[in-house]
């Protein structure tokens, strides 16, 4: 938990430092880097805490597991499941953004940059502070 803590704060204070204008005017001038956003949001998505214990539920309520011989087409047939819902999630949350794009000023990106930077940094110090807590007081 303090690791991540760590990690999660560090991830707030460049959120709060980033500046939203850049980005905007790489995209105009054509300067992508599609592989880069691509890696990022790879490594942003299987590190995520909540997806990934989600998942190991799933498996467990399911009844997945590495002690019996699964079928092969069950393991598959999940894991596809898994995949479809993910590319949905991401078509879905991908279209929205486009929906809004246009709608948002330069002035509230950068405060709402500000706002998910401080309520992320809080989320990552209230994380590390339980770590904290019970790797000094808790038996």
């Amino acid at each position: 938990m303090i690791a991540g803590g760590i990690i999660v704060g560090i991830f707030g204070v460049k959120l709060f430092m980033s500046n939203p204008v850049k980005q905007i005017r790489r995209v105009k001038s054509g300067n992508r880097h599609y592989w880069q956003d691509f890696f990022s949001t790879v490594l942003m998505t299987i590190s995520n805490p909540g997806a990934f214990f989600l998942m190991l539920g799933l498996f467990a309520f399911i009844g997945i597991s590495r002690e019996e011989a699964e079928p092969l087409e069950r393991i598959a047939v999940t894991l596809a499941g898994v995949f479809a819902g993910a590319a949905l999630w991401w078509h879905i949350l991908s279209t929205c953004i486009n929906m809004f794009r246009n709608k948002l000023r330069l002035r509230q990106l950068i405060m709402i940059n500000r706002i998910a930077g401080v309520v992320i940094m809080v989320l990552g110090l209230i994380s590390l502070f339980e770590g904290i807590y019970r790797f000094l007081l808790v038996p």
